[in-house]
């Protein structure tokens, strides 16, 4: 019997709940060859997103070949031209003959990084349809000895695109935006597609259907409140659901909750305690401030009520829990706490605020 909830694999079918706008844009996108730019916090659907808006191209008969590149495991330059070409030749091949033949007739330039990167071009006038190209982790380029001179290389490479779409994908808010709009790196190159958040009624559906698959009952206000509490992060809520699912037998109450929630907070301690042992004592305190709902950090009575220094101190720390990817600031400059589950941790295990 399939598990009602799924989180440790990508969201397909009735899984995907959420997002249908999102992925509408995407489709109508690449129908149009233009280019995607997708980041958001880690676990927030990028990746079920994605794969929801090539399957809807792909039922429709919209011819096109995918080829998935993710940079997680990917630390060179060299590395990265040789799983891009690779990656590209299998996606569009039949089998692995078909893939030889291919390398051999466009890889063989003694110029191997501009023939990987203009593969994707010749791939589709060879095979006459569109090629997509997704890159995920594409703030991890950052992480390159090279990462300027590797960006730069792309963007001189994809500036003279025709047939070839990108889709490229982030997990790291500020990163990406350091790429994207701090540096202005691949310049209106691709157009950026936020993902809102799902909608609170749609999960508590979603909850209701997969409990009810087992023959269980919850609530529609304890759904109400596994929504809020994770902000609509499907990862979480989907892990916490599990987890309830495993200690029950029919009724799902309250005390059920909170046991599954202690188990979920465990889970995720080492890693909230060595990200918060990461923190300097200036860093922590500016945390308090936001995890209190202050906004104007850098007014003179924030920074002495938090100890926060001085206002230069401020930018600094500011600039600090954005490299962590700990906190972003939206267009005004408010703060938020990216991981919902740490924030959590540091309001009641941390700070033990009530």
């Amino acid at each position: 019997m399939d598990k009602p909830f799924q989180y440790d694999k990508y969201a397909t079918g009735k899984d995907f709940i959420g997002r249908r706008k999102e992925s509408i844009t995407i489709e109508s996108m690449l129908r149009s060859n233009q280019n995607v730019l997708l980041y958001d916090a880690p676990k927030t659907g990028k990746g079920s997103l994605i794969r929801h808006a090539l399957y809807d191209l792909k039922i429709s008969s919209y011819p096109f070949i995918a080829g998935h590149i993710s940079l997680a495991c990917i630390r060179s330059r060299d590395t990265f031209l040789r799983e891009y070409a690779s990656t590209l030749l299998k996606s569009a091949a039949s089998d692995d003959g078909e893939a030889e033949d291919l390398a051999r007739e466009y890889l063989s330039d003694t110029d191997f990084e501009a023939a990987a990167l203009s593969l994707p071009e010749k791939l589709a006038l060879h095979f006459s349809v569109p090629v997509i190209v997704i890159i995920e982790q594409f703030q991890n380029f950052m992480l390159f000895d090279d990462w300027e001179d590797m960006l730069e290389t792309l963007e001189i490479a994809w500036s003279g695109r025709e047939r070839a779409t990108y889709v490229l994908s982030g997990s790291k808010i500020n990163a990406m935006k350091d790429i994207f709009e701090n540096r202005k790196h691949f310049y209106r190159f691709a157009e950026y597609v936020p993902l809102e958040p799902i909608d609170e009624k749609e999960i508590t559906e979603y909850i209701i259907r997969g409990f009810s698959k087992g023959g269980k009952i919850i609530e529609r206000d304890l759904c109400l409140g596994i929504a809020r509490l994770f902000e609509s992060n499907c990862w979480y809520i989907n892990q916490f659901l599990s987890i309830c699912d495993s200690l029950s037998r029919g009724f799902i109450n309250e005390g059920i909750l909170v046991e599954a929630l202690e188990m979920l907070v465990s889970a995720h301690s080492l890693r909230f305690r060595e990200a918060a042992d990461g923190m300097t004592g200036f860093q922590i305190n500016m945390l308090r401030a936001i995890l209190d709902g202050t906004v104007k950090l850098s007014s003179s009575d924030t920074i002495e009520k938090y100890g926060l220094n001085s206002s230069a101190n401020v930018r600094r720390l500011k600039d600090a829990l954005e490299k962590k990817e700990i906190v972003v600031f939206d267009g005004d400059d408010v703060p938020r706490i990216i991981d919902p589950l740490f924030k959590y941790w540091m309001k009641k295990y941390y700070f033990a605020i009530q």
